[in-house]
């Protein structure tokens, strides 16, 4: 099951969260499978390119920014620390 999709700025990337805690991010111009990020500690529902296509968010309970060319999130932070802003 697919949960969210999303298309990086320049139309080159997309990256997809499934049920099982993935994302999984294609090549937009050739379909090539480029990487998997596993999430299986949260329950991601949602993802979104940053401007630039070097770095997605992902959001559940948590919401993570990734660095994709080092496949590690950069940074990390609760809802609860979102609302305090």
């Amino acid at each position: 099951i697919i949960l969210s999709v999303a298309i990086s700025s320049d139309g080159t990337m997309i990256a997809a969260v499934n049920g099982e805690g993935e994302v999984l991010i294609w090549e937009a111009v050739n379909n090539r499978f480029q990487k998997k990020l596993t999430l299986k500690a949260d329950n991601y529902s949602d993802v979104a390119f940053i401007p630039g296509g070097s770095e997605l968010l992902t959001a559940s309970d948590t919401i993570k920014i990734w660095h994709l060319d080092e496949d590690q999130y950069i940074l990390k932070q609760t809802l609860d620390q979102v609302h305090k802003f």
